[in-house]
């Protein structure tokens, strides 16, 4: 399988950032230049072809000069717009697997669009995160790493990233190594193809295992009772969210006094890319605070999975949510989007992988709030379908008089559900 170790680095020498920036900058521009390349060829084939249809009943020869795969281009870019004289020289300097893998990452954004997995590919800005990707001879230490043309770098965090001596012991070998840039601070991230962890769970205390519905009110509920808090709701996370919005303000502020500047000074010349020091202060400190924000959720996440594997029950149960369909509520979609229900779901199946857990999901219509754990009796008197039952938060049994409080009685639900989908596979 494969596993991603992720750090964050010390980029002291000015050298090594310079190249670092130049790499950055390198990837992003080839990766501009197939979305561009590949867009020209649809608009192509919209004109030639207007009706889809009639477009896929045609020979696969014909359909696939549209369409122009990674490999393709690398061969058109090397033999053709290098040698027109409109390559720019420093784009050499960067190395040749960052270059390929720019024209890889942006066929795979066209698959997964032509496949419906996600939307448009869009154009990397200067702006946007950047990341550029390493692989060769990367050797690592307890508190560095080694990456091709760049040299040592000093990591954060000593002992996290598999080492030279571990990977020789335990038969690991590193894939590749992808560098980013996220706020003004430097972070790497080390591929490695491992085997799959099989290691066994001591069972105890929880043998019947666990079920856990998620919601907003609380971030995660238990069928023992146990609640994980909300960190949204925190008035710490309200004084983080409250500066990044004001640093929002204040960035699109000085935008508009530099253009009403420019239109003042300039009466007859077009105003194009504006930056000043009040600018560029206000995008850094909207990065800082935004990352700070992304990483409180991400480690509010993970420490509640910890203590939910530290329980090591045979299974854990959890319901599939259709995320995109609850976002359409425009009162919930906020609240959702702070959450980050997809990375609670992603990072509780690679625990429970890693520590032999079986992981159980069942299906988006599975009633667990609407049913009585006790009897079965399906309540329709407080529950009728509509957004008034989020109101509902105590579940009272018509028939058997069970008064439990509503998440407690889902997540008993879910841990007692017979029909599910199996995500984890354990030995």
């Amino acid at each position: 399988m494969t596993r991603s170790y992720k750090t964050k680095l010390h980029v002291a020498n000015d050298a090594q950032n310079d190249f670092l920036i130049l790499c950055m900058a390198v990837k992003r521009k080839l990766y501009n230049l197939y979305l561009n390349v590949q867009f020209g060829l649809l608009e192509t084939r919209k004109r030639l072809y207007p009706d889809y249809d009639a477009f896929k009943e045609l020979p696969k020869e014909t359909q696939s000069q549209f369409y122009i795969s990674a490999a393709e281009f690398e061969k058109v870019f090397n033999h053709v717009i290098r040698v027109s004289g409109s390559y720019p020289d420093w784009w050499d300097q960067a190395p040749q697997k960052t270059r390929k893998q720019a024209f890889r990452d942006a066929e795979r954004a066209f698959r997964n669009y032509f496949k419906g997995l996600a939307k448009e590919p869009r154009f990397r800005g200067y702006h946007a995160r950047q990341a550029t990707y390493f692989s060769g001879s990367i050797h690592i230490q307890r508190d560095r790493i080694k990456l091709p043309l760049v040299g040592w770098l000093r990591l954060s965090e000593f002992g996290y990233l598999p080492t030279d001596d571990r990977l020789q012991k335990i038969g690991y070998h590193i894939t590749g190594c992808w560098v980013s840039r996220w706020a003004n601070d430097y972070w790497v991230a080390v591929t490695t193809g491992e085997p799959a962890p099989t290691q066994p769970a001591s069972h105890t205390g929880t043998k019947l295992g666990l079920g856990i519905d998620l919601g907003i009110k609380d971030m995660a509920v238990l069928n023992t009772g146990e609640k994980f808090i909300n960190i949204a709701k925190t008035s710490y996370y309200y004084h983080v969210e409250k500066m990044k919005k004001r640093w929002q303000a204040r960035l699109a502020h000085r935008k508009i006094a530099a253009e009403e500047s420019f239109a003042k000074n300039h009466p007859h010349q077009k105003a194009g890319h504006l930056t000043s020091r009040g600018i560029e202060e206000a995008r850094y400190y909207l990065a800082r605070w935004s990352a700070k924000l992304a990483k409180i959720n991400k480690e509010t996440v993970r420490q509640a999975i910890a203590r939910i594997v530290k329980l090591k029950p045979p299974h854990i149960t959890v319901e599939k949510l259709n995320i995109k369909g609850m976002k359409a509520n425009p009162k919930m979609a906020p609240s959702l989007q702070r959450l980050g229900l997809s990375y609670f779901k992603t990072w509780l199946t690679w625990q429970c992988q890693k520590h032999g857990i079986e992981l159980r999901e069942v299906g988006t219509w599975y009633p667990s709030t609407k049913l009585c754990h006790k009897c079965g009796t399906y309540n329709r008197v407080q529950f009728h379908g509509t957004l008034a039952d989020l109101a509902v938060r105590q579940f009272n049994c018509p028939h058997c008089g069970l008064s439990i409080d509503r998440d407690v009685n889902a997540a008993i639900n879910l841990q007692q559900a017979t029909d599910y989908t199996v995500l984890t596979v354990t030995e």
